[in-house]
């Protein structure tokens, strides 16, 4: 499969958001995150961006929104998920910082967002490994945040359902998985 997409409505500020309402949306703001880690740039410090619809991400094996490598590759934007569902997030791959988002930096904020049916498992038994983040770090916020459903997340260290690590201030999130679910650490 395919996906297409040139650039997200918006502007990018708290009253005029980049929106997300398509996978293919999803997908090119993720790709422009590991751009802008590429380049040493903001990587979205003091944007907005907004779900405006749920997403499935069925069938794709996600490559999470930022990375650890260097200073650069962590998301410092503020991510409002609209309260709107991604579904069937999957992840399997090798790599410190697995999640829907890698990692989280400058203030950032992940805020009104479910995650229903989240795999998350390092291929290397590597760390900071999370639903939704694998490390919040540096004054990261996540607000009315949920994990639901089949939950299995596993890695080395640093496991968790909402975030593996960081320094996060957390309000109104939960993990509530279904019989069977597990979060598991190896260390």
């Amino acid at each position: 499969v395919k996906y297409i997409c040139t650039g997200l409505k918006g502007e990018g500020t708290e009253a005029n958001p980049y929106l997300i309402k398509k996978v293919e949306e999803l997908l090119w703001f993720q790709a422009k995150v590991d751009e802008q880690a590429a380049d040493g740039s903001t990587q979205y410090a003091g944007k907005y961006i907004k779900l405006t619809a749920d997403i499935d991400l069925a069938g794709i094996n996600w490559n999470p929104i930022g990375s650890m490598t260097g200073d650069h590759g962590s998301f410092k934007g503020v991510f409002d998920g609209g309260n709107h569902t991604i579904s069937n997030l999957n992840i399997e791959q090798a790599g410190n910082g697995l999640g829907l988002f890698a990692y989280t930096s400058g203030n950032a904020v992940i805020k009104n967002l479910k995650l229903n049916n989240v795999t998350v498992k390092s291929t290397n038994n590597s760390n900071y490994v999370g639903g939704v983040v694998g490390n919040a770090y540096a004054s990261t916020k996540i607000e009315n945040v949920h994990v639901t459903g089949d939950v299995l997340i596993s890695g080395r260290g640093y496991i968790g359902g909402i975030a593996g690590h960081g320094y996060v201030v957390m309000d109104n999130v939960s993990v509530v998985a279904n019989e069977g679910g597990l979060i598991t650490s190896t260390f």
